[in-house]
């Protein structure tokens, strides 16, 4: 495909100069000129006045009139009937459509009409949506049927073996570091973060009398009212395509998505949405349009035709099925979510079964139609165009429909990223390849940072693109410590710095969970654990001046940008001490009672832990025997202070500022609190987490989670379950209050 197809809409001004071509344009070229089609409907009146018949100047009787030019005019053509009653069709006789017509009135017949036929389109959805719906219970009643013939085998295994009644069942299909021998399955990541398998958390449900398990974001995930609902409703025309609101789109896009996300390149952007304006704005003039983008050397020979004010051209003009258009209708798609003066409660529906459309989704339903289109490419642009629709699914509350989408742009990153690995190793590698390559390595990062903020415990497959973090370079130097001249130079700092987060977080999960910790080395995790957090103190010692920042000096940061790169750290450093908080929180009360390690080590469902937990458990139970427990607690304490750091990230940001993006963030701060309120029923930790502390953490939390429960029904069910905790343990006061 030529390069001038992507990131552009076509010319429809005969000679439009196209923008100068360099690399760049390999994956964003421009479209070939449309002008013929679009002239050739716009005929000048001069060129057929001339055939127009001459009227006299006096008034002439239309009447007595025996021109049969005149007589023509007069009687026009009769206009055909969309349907004729039953009478009429079984006579052949021509029917007006009367109520009743004048047929079956003349003749005293029952005047019957036979149902409207729906047209072809509607033919064709209302078989497809049939036709998914069918499928679909297929499927639904195949998955029950397995998962009783599942049930029925595990119960003939446990009377069979009742010495495994609580060993994991084994995996359909082993991974690629399970033996077949082994019946212990290579538990996931999503299941072995979970906090739900906590005992302690599970106790806090039953204190609070609280029906809950680990699938419930899940289930609250699927029942999302389905979009197609909406869109039937809902065409191009509904789409307010003005200069005015263009720009204000996307100076939003930029100004509060762009930041954290900047894969796409602002120059080229803008040049997209240069000639997207003059093409398919409505107000758009062409010959303003021309002088804008033309310079003397390009004008055409002929002067062309003025536009006038009242000419619609534009508005009818349908948008091409191109790469750059679903770009640019994306970009305004996601701008609509995050207008400032909309509202909050334009922001957010009140409802999330979704009364009305969500914010900017007549773009995206017309850029989905340009994208079935390109669906199945493998180019950079492609890529971009799925990362773009499932930052908008996720702006409108919809986790599991943006996962889809960020899979489908991983796939294509991995590709390419595959690609170059072998271009590379044949050295075949060109020097105008290298910009392509970094714009290529910043998506694969943004695509494995949206992929990541997807909460675990939906279980949705991820790309693949993981398997290259350890290989994947970062999008730029980390030694330049002067001042960023511009925002994207900023954007492209912090994009940085969480890239580099990301990797140490895949280097612990790799190293502390994955890796089997010798359990009976107790100085193992202890180096393990070492290594990790002086890696990570190394990272926010070589941090950029602009970035750093003193938890005891300054307060919470009110920019988005600043509070994620606080919140992605102390992420990572609890994940390096979260055994030691769980070892503490669940095995030690167990020891001291007399308790066995293997039966403190079981889960919240009475099950045990998975081989690498477990081996990590009796590690730390080795280090306990030989030093005592004062450093066990001491690494306590310090993952509690990183999961309090942690929850008030994100204190200093206005409430505007809770977007659909944010709600995997506050779905992670639900779970953070339920942890804090285990701690602060441990004897051993209640001191590190006061009741003042909590129940301020609970206030402030349920109100985030109150304000997204219209957009997610995740949050809905978490802020359901805080408020029962609240009034039963933390502040029983607003029960008797009826708060």
């Amino acid at each position: 495909m030529a390069e001038g197809m992507y990131y552009s809409c076509p010319s429809f001004q005969q000679g439009l100069q196209q923008p100068a071509s360099n690399e760049y344009w390999q994956y964003y070229p421009l479209p070939t000129s449309t002008q013929g089609s679009y002239v050739s409907a716009h005929i000048p009146a001069s060129s057929y006045s001339s055939h127009a018949p001459t009227h006299a100047l006096h008034p002439t009787d239309t009447s007595t009139s025996t021109s049969p030019i005149e007589g023509l005019a007069s009687k026009p053509k009769r206009p055909r009937a969309t349907q004729a009653c039953e009478p009429c069709r079984t006579r052949k006789q021509r029917c007006d459509e009367g109520e009743p017509c004048t047929f079956c009135r003349t003749n005293n017949f029952e005047c019957t009409y036979r149902p409207l036929v729906p047209t072809k389109v509607d033919k064709i959805v209302e078989y497809m949506l049939s036709w998914m719906a069918t499928h679909g219970e297929g499927l639904q009643a195949l998955t029950d049927k397995i998962e009783s013939l599942e049930v029925h085998m595990q119960s003939i295994a446990s009377s069979k073996h009742p010495t495994i009644t609580h060993e994991p069942q084994r995996a359909l299909l082993p991974g690629p570091s399970t033996k077949r021998g082994d019946r212990t399955r290579r538990v996931p990541d999503e299941i072995r973060g979970s906090v739900f398998h906590w005992p302690e958390i599970r106790k806090l449900f039953v204190a609070s009398a609280t029906a809950i398990d680990e699938d419930y974001a899940a289930r609250a995930e699927a029942r999302n009212a389905p979009l197609h609902e909406m869109s039937k409703n809902l065409d191009s025309d509904d789409m307010d395509l003005t200069i005015r609101t263009i720009n204000r789109l996307i100076e939003s896009f930029f100004r509060r998505l762009y930041p954290l996300q900047p894969f796409l390149q602002r120059s080229r952007v803008t040049s997209l949405f240069d000639l997207f304006r003059c093409t398919y704005a409505s107000d758009a003039i062409g010959a303003t349009c021309s002088m804008n983008l033309e310079s003397d050397l390009d004008r055409p020979s002929k002067r062309r035709r003025t536009a006038s004010p009242h000419d619609t051209t534009a508005e009818k003009r349908r948008i091409e099925r191109s790469p750059g258009n679903a770009i640019a209708l994306l970009v305004l798609a996601l701008g609509s979510t995050v207008i400032p003066d909309r509202g909050s409660s334009q922001h957010l529906p009140e409802s999330t079964m979704f009364a009305a459309a969500p914010p900017g989704y007549s773009y995206y339903l017309e850029a989905s139609r340009v994208i079935a289109t390109q669906i199945d490419g493998y180019d950079l642009v492609h890529a971009h165009m799925f990362m773009l629709a499932g930052m908008y699914k996720a702006q409108i509350g919809r986790l599991a429909e943006s996962a889809s989408w960020y899979s489908m742009a991983g796939r294509v990153l991995l590709h390419l990223l595959r690609r170059q690995d072998r271009i590379e190793q044949h050295g075949k590698s060109a020097s105008n390849r290298h910009s392509r390559d970094r714009r290529a390595v910043l998506a694969a990062w943004c695509c494995l940072q949206l992929e990541n903020s997807i909460p675990s415990e939906l279980l949705l497959p991820k790309s693949g693109l993981q398997q290259l973090v350890r290989d994947l370079s970062l999008p730029q130097a980390t030694t330049s410590q002067t001042l960023p001249q511009t925002a994207d130079e900023t954007s492209l700092l912090i994009c940085n710095a969480l890239c580099e987060l990301h990797g140490i977080q895949c280097e612990v999960d790799e190293h502390l969970y994955e890796s089997a910790v010798d359990s009976n080395n107790s100085s193992e995790i202890m180096t393990v654990v070492k290594r990790h957090a002086a890696g990570l103190q190394l990272w926010r010692t070589r941090l950029h001046p602009l970035l750093r920042w003193d938890e005891e000096r300054d307060s919470p940061p009110s920019e988005l940008e600043s509070a994620q790169l606080r919140h992605e750290y102390w992420k990572v450093k609890l994940s390096i001490l979260r055994p030691f908080l769980d070892f503490v929180l669940h095995i030690l009360p167990g020891i001291r009672h007399g308790m066995d390690l293997q039966t403190c080590s079981k889960d919240a469902n009475g099950r045990l832990r998975p081989k690498s937990e477990r081996r990590i458990i009796s590690a730390i139970d080795n280090l306990v025997k030989e030093s005592g427990e004062a450093e066990i607690m001491r690494l306590a304490q310090l993952s509690t202070q990183a999961l309090k750091q942690k929850l008030g990230a994100f204190d200093g940001l206005s409430t505007s500022s809770f977007q659909g993006n944010m709600v995997s963030i506050i779905h992670e701060q639900f779970h953070d609190l339920l942890v804090l309120t285990a701690i602060h029923r441990n004897e051993r930790l209640k001191h590190l987490v006061s009741l003042s502390y909590l129940r301020l953490a609970y206030e402030q939390t349920t109100n985030y989670l109150d304000r997204l429960s219209a957009l997610s029904a995740i949050c809905a069910e978490d802020c359901k379950i805080l408020k029962r905790i609240q009034v039963s343990l933390i502040d029983p006061s607003m029960k008797a209050s009826g708060s």
